[in-house]
């Protein structure tokens, strides 16, 4: 979110970075703030540009467990892969059945 190079996602987080503090919030806890609404994350396990994200597969879990609070489990979806920092075919596929099946006008 903070890179040396390329874009920079959330500018005030570069200090945290940088310094090796942990950022002031928890991944889980700002996107819990999209539920009950639909949401989709697809990432790999490994990033070039961002490294080990295996993290990811317990913030889906901590997240999953918000949609169940809301007892909105099916308006959650998190595909993580193996194919580094890419939007393979198999990830497209679910991508554009996930957008037809919540954003498509019924």
């Amino acid at each position: 979110w903070s890179l040396e190079e390329g874009y920079i996602y959330i500018p005030a987080l570069r200090k945290y970075f940088l310094e090796g503090l942990e950022p002031p919030f928890d991944i889980h806890e700002v996107a819990a703030l999209i539920a009950p609404r639909a949401f989709l994350n697809i990432s790999s396990y490994y990033d070039r540009a961002y490294g080990n994200q295996e993290f990811l597969a317990d913030v889906g879990i901590q997240l999953y467990r918000v949609y169940k609070l809301y007892r909105e489990e099916r308006q959650f979806s998190w595909f993580m892969h193996g194919n580094d920092h890419s939007f393979p075919q198999y990830a497209r596929a679910l991508a554009y059945e996930w957008l037809d099946t919540f954003l498509k006008e019924r």
